[in-house]
């Protein structure tokens, strides 16, 4: 008994693990933001700059790099 509660909860678990919707979609669908909360010309930003350049080649969509320097953008 044991044995045979054993394999239905394996059962179980490997049928809610199966995957429903086996195609995926498509992202990013519009223009992506990126937030960049330190001042303008500095390390983070041009980093930032650089990534967003390397993903619109990669992706073909629009990255926009966004500054937020200010003391209420922290929460970005």
């Amino acid at each position: 008994m044991d044995v045979v509660l054993r394999w239905v909860i394996i059962g179980i678990v490997a049928l809610a693990a199966w995957p429903r919707h086996s195609a995926a979609q498509d992202y990013p669908t519009h223009s992506v933001t990126i937030l960049v909360p330190f001042a303008p010309g500095g390390g983070t930003d041009l980093i930032a700059r650089a990534v967003g350049h390397k993903l619109e080649q990669r992706l073909g969509e629009t990255f926009v790099i966004r500054i937020t320097a200010s003391p209420k953008a922290r929460v970005s």
